[in-house]
């Protein structure tokens, strides 16, 4: 059995299988989900993996990385760039919709999402690009769409505010997703569920229940923010404060997350450790590979109506109307 840093089940192999030494093996992954080092459950290195930008993997013999343990050994795994499995023999990664070839940072067949194309950015015009070509900054979930519809969302709600606040709501946000622990659980745990406005499925969690932990952690940040921003204006400062940014901004990822068509009535996750589990998963990143304009439109309200009820109308109407001599 193969796990990654999540501890979530990635993959199985029957004692045939490539793992050759057998066991449990866990998957250490970077900023964009990419394994970097498989250990045994001893903590010890079975196996180190480098890529360039597009995913294509660095040989062991380049840089002297022969030399350093876990280089050199054989290949234990398939799941390598941002996670997604490698077919040994064509060397293309298995994107859900599409292949995707590492070599030449490029897919192997047209983006089948036609709503995907941006009149307003150029990058997405090419069907056959990686993430906008920014490799470094998005990861493409399922071949159709790199994450960025939150951001997105922030950026359409809040144009008064400056890049650098809309980046603390932005990072705050992604946190909420990925990085904060709720009660000692990752969020994309089965018992984190309420932080994305859904239900714990795992554990037959019911939606009044979720909606009920999912209020109380939007109105603990939302509270937590007021009285940032209460300490700062005590102490002169002017505007709203980051301190208070990022504490509405964790709140806010649950905010909008509630307003998917994906997550609406507290749908259950249950986590990606099953087969059935990883099934839901890419049904749902499918359901969210696209936002409709009546979808971004619902998104944005709720988001000031959260921002409204934390610091205020006049805060609201700030952060909503940019000023005309700030470029941003």
């Amino acid at each position: 059995m193969v796990y990654n840093a999540l501890g979530q089940l990635v993959a199985e192999y029957s004692d045939q299988a490539p793992l050759g030494s057998g066991g449990t093996s866990y998957l250490t992954s970077d900023h964009l989900g990419s394994t970097r080092v498989v250990t045994d459950s001893s903590g010890a290195v079975k196996k180190r993996y480098d890529y360039l930008p597009f995913g294509e993997e660095i040989a062991s013999s380049i840089g002297g990385r022969s030399s350093v343990t876990g280089y050199a050994l054989d290949d234990l795994i398939r799941q390598k760039f941002t996670l997604k499995e490698r077919d040994n023999e064509s060397g293309l990664d298995y994107f859900l919709a599409r292949y995707y070839s590492s070599a030449q940072g490029r897919f192997t067949s047209v983006d089948p999402a036609r709503e995907s194309a941006d009149p307003r950015n150029p990058q997405s015009w090419n069907r056959y690009d990686y993430a906008f070509n920014n490799p470094l900054k998005y990861v493409d979930l399922n071949g159709k769409w790199p994450t960025y519809i939150h951001e997105r969302m922030i950026d359409e709600a809040f144009p008064g505010l400056s890049k650098e606040q809309r980046q603390v709501l932005k990072k705050a946000s992604s946190d909420t997703d990925y990085n904060n622990k709720v009660n000692g659980k990752k969020p994309q745990e089965p018992e984190s569920s309420f932080v994305h406005s859904m239900s714990d499925g795992l554990h037959n969690q019911s939606a009044e229940e979720a909606k009920k932990l999912a209020t109380r952690f939007i109105e603990s940040n939302e509270q937590t923010a007021q009285k940032q921003q209460e300490a700062y204006e005590k102490d002169g400062g002017v505007g709203v404060s980051n301190e208070a940014l990022k504490s509405f901004g964790n709140a806010l990822h649950t905010v909008t997350d509630a307003t998917s068509p994906a997550h609406q009535g507290y749908q259950p996750w249950i986590g990606t450790d099953s087969i059935k589990g990883k099934a839901a998963a890419a049904a749902h990143i499918a359901r969210e590979a696209t936002i409709s304009d009546k979808e971004l439109k619902k998104a944005v309200e709720a988001a000031r109506n959260a921002y409204r009820k934390t610091f205020g109308e006049d805060r609201l109407q700030q952060a909503i109307h940019r000023k005309k001599e700030e470029k941003q």
